[in-house]
Order: structure tokens, then C-alpha cells, then sequence
């Protein structure tokens, strides 16, 4: 027995030379060689292949030419390689779990190859009838079961020899993968790849399920794309700043591209759960849930029927279902907590009445004690009488324990008369300050607040133009205006011009401006979908009312010319009071009253200027784009330019 073992296996080491002394071919037969070929699937050890998986030269297969035997053998030995990376693959240890799970499909799926290998083995072993054996054949019958294997050896290959080595590049590859092998009807390749897909994705999604379900990270969890690097920030920043999403050193997401979609609201809504922890709704984040969650398997993800439609698009399908389970619920509840236990929108009423001065009564008792203590020279900075006179003024509109009204360092330091000669001097340095409650503060940002304090500023230099304006009154001097009608009529034109174009501004603003996108907003907010939409909305509709009251960095010039026709104003004033005190006084000139008459010319000349300067910008603005605020400019011109026809008319 042992001789004739040792005749039928003399061929794997038996070499003769030929007459000029070249070693010769050792021939093998067909049976030898598929024997071979099978052990070598199997990733056992074999004589035709070495352990690198290439062919053996020193065979040759029996009655076939080199060149045919050579082709034949390295397409078996390609075969072996690529089966030899997932082998590999499948047995070093990992530590990833997705990858865990990619390792588990994979020799799950090698073994049921080996069962087929083995099957074919018997059946040319021991077989039951007549068998033909060819390697063609058994090429013919092994292809459909490797082809899946050989897509998923390329995967990992692709990923071990590529710069960029994330885990979740695994998940990229097979996503894409599929889509492809569906396209090109390769029905059985893209079944494979699904499922080990879903597999493997259903593993990486518990991270993610955790984060929306529980609003906590696994510690140390380098895979996962959200990251806590603060957690010792404010309440208030809990939203913007606590958490923050991992980017790779390129500067993209570390996600798997098929997930970017949805990341903003897998992010959102784990942020979420946290606030209402923090909010003390403990009961409606650890709550069961009242709905089952959504399946995640190939047959909910590729029900049957549906073979046509692209891959992707049912993936994504299927996961926005699942998201929205756990995200409808809890954005739900965030939002009325804000607006119904926070007082989303009583803050926001506040807002608009200290800020925007939607209460013009309120608004105005406020402007008259602070234009008062101006023109007084008295300590008009002083934040104890500004916060009294504040709270006086808007006592019935908002919470007055919150509100503090000051003037910054800057303007503390500027001298009476410099405050009183410009609205571009004193009135920025005037801040107020509305304590809102912390949750309220996640949405109306530090820049929105901004945004309130440049309209606030804008709108208390136009009502002291007016104030100052409306200082005079014409029938006190019905008497001596006739006397100097000249200069008279001429500062009457220019008090008119410049009443027209506060009052206009002024309309504007209130008109077409604030309460519009006031509006608007307020019902937005109300149909947001999550903290962020109402963030965005919120921030959005400030941005709007600064660009469309002419306050954004693009019409900063025309800004800049307002408000120096609002200093005219003052000018005008200045001037009038100067006159007075010198008559008073006795002290007036002969010529004075041509010095005066001069500097009214020069305003009204001024103004003129100023006013053609300020409508052809904003037309020529208006006219270079396309938005809501460009056709609002050119209402405002047409609304300016309409005041300047009339007094020339008049």
C-alpha cells in the first residue's frame, strides 16, 4: 500500500532532464491538477501553488501547450490570491466593531465556499457515475460563487493599499459596490454585497443609536463622527458648543459619504435628548418608546418587488424612517418645552419692543428722557438713571428685573458737547442689556444680539434727528419771523426736508421692514423642524431686517450718508439755538444774520447732495441683484426721491 501511495504521488518531485541537459516539464495529470486547484481554494497547502498563491512552472498539465497551461493555471492562481485576502482578513484581530462583524460575514461566507469546494471534491472522489473531469468545468461551476467573494476582496485590498485608512471606507466601498453590481445586472453579486452591508452597518449603527436614543458617547470612540471636547461650557452654549462633529485633515466629515445626508440630523437630535436633560424632562427622553422602531434588515431595506429601484435610493428611504422614529419625538418636545415652560415667545416680544421699538409710546417716553438728559448736560450716561428711566418706559412690556441699560467705556468718556453734535457719537456707545433665560439664549445668538443692537442704534439716531427736529415750534415764533423772513424760509426748507426724510426712514423701517419679517418669523419658528431650523430661522430674519434697513457691510456708504443728513439735523438745531442765545443776549452781530443764512444754504446744498447720493446708491444696489432687500431699496429710494419732487413742487 505504502509503494503504490508512493507511485501515485512520485509526479510532485520526480524531475528528468532532457538530452541537452534542461530540466524537463514534470507532467500532471487533469485530475492532479483540479485535486490541486480545490486544495488551493480552500487555502490549503498544495504542490502546484506556492504560498504566495502563484503557479508552480515546473508542472504542466498533460497533452496541453505551455501557453494554455500557463493562462489557465494563473487564472486559478488569481482566484487563490484574492480568496487569500479575506482569509487573511478575516483571521487578524480587530477591534472595530463594524469591522468585527465585516470579519464574521466574511468567514461565514468562506465557509460556505468550502462546503462547495468539498462537495465537489466528493462527487470526483467518490463518484456514483460516470464524471468528466475539466478544469473548464469546474472554472464554469466555482465563478458564480466566487464572483461575490473576488468584489469583496478588491473592497479590502482597496482600502489596505489606499492612503486614507478610516474603518467606515469599508462601508463606502460595499455601498458602492452594490449600486454597481445592481446596475449592471448582476443581481447575485449585488444580493451578496447588501447583505453583508447590512450586517456590517446595522453593528456600526449602535454608536448612533445610543447617541439618539440616550444623548451619551462611548468613551474613547475614535469611529464614531460626533465628539464632546467641552464639557464644561455654559448652559446656554450647550447647543452650539458642547458637542461638535469629527473632521478628517482634509477637512471632511469623518462619516461614510452615504450618511452626510442624514448626519445633520442624527447630530441634532442627540443634542437634543441632552437639553432636555438639562431642561429636566428627564421623563420624556427615558420614556419607551411608543412606536416600534423601524427594521434595518436587507428584506425592510430591499423589499421584494423593488429589485429596479437603485439601491441607494432605498437605503435612504428606509433609514430616513428610522431617523425620523426617534427624531420627530424629541425635536416635538424640545420645541413646545421652549415655547410654552421658556417662554420662547414672551422673550421675543421683549425683544421687539426694547429693541426694534414696536411700542412707539414706550419707545418714545424712553428716547425723551435720554435725549432730555443730553441736551441738560447732565450725566446722561449715568446706567442707574438710564435703567430706571428704562424700566419706567417699558415697565408694562417686558420683565424690568432683566433689563439694564448703559453706555460702554468709550462713551462714558466723551464730553457733553461731543455726544450732543453727532448721532455717530454717542448713540452707539448706548447698550441695553435684556437678561433672557438660557434655553431662550441657544436660540437668539450672540450675533442675532448684534444684530438687535445695530437696529436699536440706527433707530435712536433717527428719532433724535426727529427729536431735535420737533424742538421748534412755529407759532412761538410767528412774531419775529417776519422780520427775518429770508432766513427764516430758508430754515423752514430745510426743517421740512429733513422731517420728510425721518419720518420716511422711519416708516420705512416700521412698515416694511421690521413688522413684515417680524411676522414672518414668528410663524416660522412655530413650523421648524428642530433647534437648528429655529436657529436659522431666527438668525436668518435678523440678517434680513439689517440688509434691508441698509445696515449690512455692502451699503455701508449709503448707511454713512444717512446718517450724516441725521446730522444735519443737529446742525440745523445747533444753529437755531446759537441765533436765539444771541438775541437773548443782546450779543448778536450785524452780520450774523448772513453768516446764519449761509450756513442754511449750505445745509440744504448739503442735503441735496446727500439725499442723491443715498437714492442712487440704493437703485444702483437694487438694480445689481435679484433679492427681496434689492427691491425694498428701491421702494426706499422711490419713497426719498417722492419727498424731494413735492418740496420742489412746493
Amino acid at each position: 500500500a505504502l509503494e503504490a501511495f508512493q507511485r501515485a504521488q512520485a509526479w510532485r518531485t520526480t524531475t528528468s532532464p532532457d538530452p541537452v541537459g534542461r530540466s524537463r516539464k514534470v507532467a500532471t495529470s487533469e485530475s492532479q491538477v483540479v485535486r490541486e486547484v480545490l486544495f488551493m481554494l480552500q487555502g490549503l497547502d498544495s504542490t502546484l501553488f506556492d504560498r504566495k498563491g502563484s503557479a508552480v512552472t515546473a508542472f504542466q498539465l498533460t497533452n496541453l501547450a505551455w501557453e494554455t497551461h500557463r493562462a489557465l493555471m494563473n487564472t486559478f492562481s488569481t482566484y487563490g490570491r484574492q480568496l487569500r485576502i479575506l482569509r487573511a482578513f478575516a483571521s487578524r484581530p480587530e477591534r472595530v466593531p463594524h469591522l468585527q462583524a465585516l470579519q464574521d460575514c466574511i468567514s461565514r461566507r468562506l465557509q460556505v465556499l468550502d462546503g462547495k469546494l468539498s462537495e465537489i471534491q466528493v462527487r470526483l472522489a467518490s463518484p456514483t457515475d460516470e464524471v468528466i473531469i475539466s478544469l473548464i468545468a469546474i472554472r464554469s461551476e466555482l465563478l458564480p460563487w466566487l464572483e461575490p467573494l473576488f468584489v469583496l476582496s478588491n473592497i479590502i485590498a482597496q482600502v489596505q493599499d489606499g492612503s486614507r485608512a478610516e474603518t467606515f471606507r469599508y462601508l463606502e466601498l460595499m455601498f458602492d459596490e452594490a449600486g454597481i453590481a445592481q446596475l449592471t445586472g448582476k443581481l447575485d453579486t449585488y444580493r451578496f454585497l447588501a447583505e453583508v452591508f447590512v450586517e456590517c452597518f446595522n453593528v456600526y449603527l449602535r454608536p448612533i443609536r445610543q447617541w439618539m436614543d440616550q444623548g451619551t458617547l462611548l468613551p474613547g470612540n475614535e469611529v464614531f463622527f460626533i465628539t464632546e471636547p467641552a464639557s464644561d461650557v455654559s448652559m446656554c452654549d450647550t447647543w452650539q458648543d458642547r458637542f461638535e462633529l469629527r473632521k478628517l485633515t482634509d477637512g471632511s466629515l469623518h462619516a461614510p459619504k452615504f450618511l452626510k445626508p442624514a448626519v445633520s440630523r442624527i447630530y441634532n437630535a442627540g443634542k437634543t435628548i441632552v437639553v432636555l436633560r438639562l431642561l429636566g424632562k428627564q421623563s420624556a427622553v427615558l420614556s419607551p418608546q411608543t412606536e416600534a422602531e423601524p427594521p434595518l434588515d436587507y428584506s425592510a431595506i430591499c423589499p421584494p418587488g423593488f429589485e429596479l429601484a437603485p439601491f441607494a435610493d432605498m437605503f435612504g428611504a428606509a433609514f430616513n424612517r428610522w431617523i425620523q422614529s426617534k427624531y420627530r419625538k424629541t425635536s416635538t418636545t424640545l420645541k413646545n418645552a421652549l415655547f410654552n415652560d421658556w417662554g420662547l415667545g414672551s422673550s421675543l416680544d421683549a425683544l421687539q419692543a426694547l429693541f426694534l421699538m414696536s411700542d412707539g409710546a414706550a419707545a418714545g417716553s424712553f428716547c425723551e428722557n435720554l435725549f432730555g438728559r443730553m441736551d441738560a448736560a447732565t450725566a446722561w450716561h449715568d446706567r442707574y438713571g438710564l435703567t430706571a428711566a428704562g424700566s419706567e418706559a417699558f415697565a408694562s412690556l417686558v420683565d424690568i428685573n432683566r433689563l439694564t441699560i448703559s453706555v460702554d467705556t468709550a462713551g462714558r468718556q466723551m464730553s457733553v458737547k461731543q455726544a450732543t453734535q453727532s448721532v455717530k457719537h454717542s448713540l452707539p456707545h448706548v447698550q441695553i442689556g435684556y437678561k433672557l433665560p438660557w434655553p431662550v439664549q441657544m436660540i437668539v445668538t450672540r450675533d442675532s444680539m448684534g444684530h438687535y443692537q445695530a437696529v436699536f442704534t440706527f433707530q435712536l439716531q433717527i428719532k433724535r434727528a426727529l427729536h431735535v427736529l420737533h424742538a421748534p415750534k412755529i407759532l412761538d415764533n410767528l412774531q419775529t419771523d417776519g422780520q427775518r423772513w429770508d432766513e427764516r424760509a430758508l430754515f423752514y426748507s430745510s426743517r421740512n426736508k429733513l422731517l420728510w426724510f425721518c419720518t420716511t426712514l422711519q416708516t420705512y423701517l416700521a412698515t416694511l421692514v421690521l413688522e413684515p419679517v417680524w411676522r414672518k418669523m414668528r410663524l416660522d419658528l412655530q413650523a421648524a423642524d428642530d433647534m437648528d431650523g429655529m436657529i436659522a430661522v431666527h438668525a436668518g430674519a435678523m440678517k434680513q431686517v439689517v440688509d434691508e434697513a441698509c445696515l449690512g457691510s455692502r451699503l455701508a456708504p449709503i448707511h454713512a450718508a444717512v446718517l450724516d443728513v441725521l446730522d444735519l439735523a443737529l446742525m440745523l438745531e445747533d444753529g437755531r439755538r446759537s441765533q436765539q442765545a444771541a438775541a437773548a443776549s443782546g450779543s448778536s452781530q450785524p452780520g450774523d444774520g448772513v453768516a446764519h443764512r449761509a450756513a442754511l444754504r449750505k445745509i440744504s446744498a448739503e442735503f441735496d447732495r446727500s439725499l442723491r447720493f443715498v437714492t442712487g446708491g440704493l437703485r444702483s444696489v437694487a438694480r445689481a441683484s435679484s433679492t427681496a432687500q434689492s427691491a425694498k431699496w428701491d421702494t426706499l429710494a422711490d419713497m426719498l426721491q417722492t419727498g424731494e419732487l413735492a418740496d420742489g413742487r412746493a
